[in-house]
């Protein structure tokens, strides 16, 4: 490509308005761009301003002749002035005409009056000085004005014997200002300036007029907050509060008199006093279990109870009824009691059974039986079993089992015959086969014997080991658990990775989180840091989608049968690259209250890196406490920009690795 010099292959011509030029966008990340001669003076020829003119030559031989105004700002050196044709004779003075200028011979005397003067031209730059007399402005309208933002600087003593008004909203008095009374008395510290008793003059008092006092509804209506101010109240006299007014104090309360609380309410919003907090007995705030106690000497202490755990019958003797919602008695395990009374206090009489009658219980009288085949006309089929005991026999022409359960309960497994032990019957393998074994609990015990195939019966003991329990569940079920609730986990590893697109400009100084867009995901996905907080997040509530945006974890507070009760940060590890170098800062924030709700955070660690585009940057965060991550809580991430750079748009790869020890009850 030829240089633009080159005029050969680069003629010059005359341009015309259509004649497009070449140049760049600024605006648009400095792109090379065409546009119209017209477009750049509004008509086909290329215009200069007067500074491109002078810039190429100052000096001409030709008129200027304007029809507008010049405005100099320098210094004009006319060799001549013409004015009215005439450029003047020697000591001829420029005056104005009214309509334009002219040379006019010099006065015959230079000293006018003041009045004269000021006809002349009434505005000077230059200090006036009046010694040893008086200037004084007298009849209607006339009035001494000073405009701001000049001032009236008085250094001596001033009497006004008329009427001072003051039309702005502030009088000002300096360090050693003072206003003399009618009785040329400046007042004592803490004193007012009232009207004097004759209503001519004020003077200074110590005592506030009773007319200039309010009450309290309008001292509290100008303002309700006082700031390191004391209230004390003494004498007989008495503060009460309406059913609707409330005393809300987050500071320390001392009550050394007698107070008396005496509402009787249930609730937390109607008891005399509800505790939310810890009590304080002046030593300690207790312990789990211990119980507040009167010390017997006006006070009260927490002391552990010396009460032996109560028997049942020690709870019945001192009340065996109760109502209510908790009135009800939840046994795990079994009752077995020598009567059952029913709602008429009846303990029903042999052959009795108890029903409901949909109210409580009742002792009736069964009606008499029917026969077996009045039953299966009733209903041939039940899922209930029938068990005969003594003597009794069945005897049937045909039976169609689904399975036949032997003297042990089993069913047998295939292959293996019933056969007769001589007192039950039992399965066991057809002979010439291996021997197999049924399973069963004896009750009472937690022990197992394995009934052979063969007769034989082979005992089998286990024992609880430390933080186990075995139970019998029934003949072929036992249950082994923890006594020590979930399994203690040490700790775990969390890692995530964020990145940054370089279409995204990043301004100092301004905290960053996740990409908040609800309408477009920018850069690789949700994991972008693209959404700018309007400020520090250290107590400040947001918008839902920059709340959410930010929280990297979340301790669930779902309650699982394995959960993290706390999960306390003990490092924070980071590993960058990127496209640009930079000063980063990285911080981590903690949420607390609920994660669906926008809320305050309090800063857990904070780290500044300089991030070089040429390597890995590692870096391990500092922690500074708030590390505690407790059931409900969350993490927020930010991330900001701390050079002066006045561009960074780069592209960034950040992997976040939090190591957690955590506690599991």
């Amino acid at each position: 490509m030829a240089k633009i010099e080159n005029t050969t292959a680069y003629p010059t011509v005359l341009p015309s308005a259509s004649d497009l030029l070449i140049g760049t966008d600024v605006d648009n990340n400095n792109e090379t761009v065409t546009f119209l001669v017209s477009d750049i003076v509004g008509a086909g020829g290329v215009a200069q301003d007067l500074q491109s003119v002078l810039g190429t030559g100052n000096v001409a031989t030709q008129n200027i002749t304007l029809t507008g105004s010049v405005i100099v700002f320098g210094t004009v050196e006319p060799t001549t002035i013409t004015a009215g044709g005439s450029t003047g004779t020697s000591g001829q003075i420029l005056s104005s005409t009214g309509t334009g200028l002219a040379w006019i011979p010099s006065p015959s005397t230079s000293v006018s009056s003041w009045d004269a003067s000021l006809t002349v031209g009434n505005t000077a730059n230059q200090k006036v000085i009046v010694s040893g007399n008086t200037l004084e402005i007298k009849d209607a309208g006339g009035q001494l004005q000073i405009i701001t933002p000049a001032t009236l600087l008085n250094t001596g003593t001033s009497t006004f014997t008329g009427q001072v008004n003051i039309n702005s909203t502030q009088l000002s008095f300096n360090t050693t200002g003072q206003i003399n009374d009618s009785t040329g008395s400046t007042g004592t510290a803490g004193q007012w300036l009232t009207v004097d008793a004759a209503g001519t003059g004020v003077e200074w008092s110590s005592t506030i007029p009773s007319t200039s006092c309010c009450n309290l509804q309008d001292t509290l209506a100008a303002g309700a907050t006082s700031v390191g101010q004391s209230v004390t109240l003494s004498g007989t006299s008495t503060w009460t509060f309406g059913s609707s007014n409330n005393i809300s104090s987050a500071g320390t309360n001392t009550f050394s008199g007698n107070n008396t609380f005496s509402a009787t309410g249930t609730t937390s919003s109607t008891a005399a006093i509800a505790l939310s907090g810890s009590l304080y007995d002046g030593v300690t705030t207790g312990t789990a279990g211990q119980i507040l106690s009167s010390t017997g000497s006006g006070g009260v202490s927490w002391i552990t109870s010396s009460a032996a755990a109560q028997t049942l019958q020690q709870v019945l003797t001192a009340g065996n009824s109760a109502t209510g919602a908790n009135a009800n008695i939840t046994l795990t395990g079994f009752i077995e009691p020598a009567t059952i009374q029913d709602g008429s206090s009846s303990s029903g009489s042999a052959g009795q059974y108890l029903t409901s009658t949909g109210t409580g219980l009742s002792w009736i009288t069964p009606p008499a039986c029917c026969t077996l085949d009045n039953v299966l006309a009733v209903g041939a089929t039940s899922t209930t079993s029938i068990t005969l005991t003594g003597s009794a026999s069945l005897t049937v022409p045909t039976a169609i089992p689904g399975v036949i359960q032997d003297g042990v309960a089993s069913v047998g497994t295939a292959g293996q015959v019933l056969t007769s032990t001589g007192t039950a019957l039992a399965w066991s393998s057809a002979a010439g086969t291996n021997t197999t074994y049924d399973l069963d609990v004896p009750v009472g015990t937690t022990n197992i014997t394995l009934t052979g195939s063969d007769g034989t019966a082979d005992p089998v003991t286990l024992s609880a080991g430390t933080g186990v329990t075995i139970t019998r569940n029934s003949a072929s079920q036992m249950t082994i658990a923890a006594t020590g609730g979930a399994a203690q986990l040490s700790g775990f590893i969390f890692n995530e990775r964020y990145y940054i697109n370089n279409t995204v400009s990043m301004t100092n100084n301004i905290y960053y989180t996740l990409n908040s867009n609800l309408d477009l995901a920018v850069g690789y996905g949700t994991n972008a840091i693209h959404n700018p907080l309007p400020n520090i997040p250290s107590g400040t509530i947001y918008s839902v989608q920059d709340f959410l945006a930010g929280q990297i974890f979340k301790n669930t507070n779902t309650r699982c049968q394995t959960y993290l009760s706390m999960a306390t940060i003990c490092q924070i590890d980071l590993s960058i690259t990127t496209s640009a170098d930079a000063d980063i800062n990285v911080e981590f924030w903690k949420i607390t209250g609920p994660k669906c709700t926008p809320s305050s955070m309090l800063p857990i660690s904070s780290t500044d890196i300089s991030v070089s585009a040429t390597a890995i940057n590692c870096a391990t965060v500092t922690i500074t406490g708030n590390q505690n991550i407790n059931v409900g809580d969350a993490v927020f991430m930010t991330m900001r920009r701390t050079d002066t750079n006045i561009s960074w748009k780069p592209k960034l790869l950040m992997d976040v690795n939090m190591a957690f020890e955590q506690n599991v009850p």
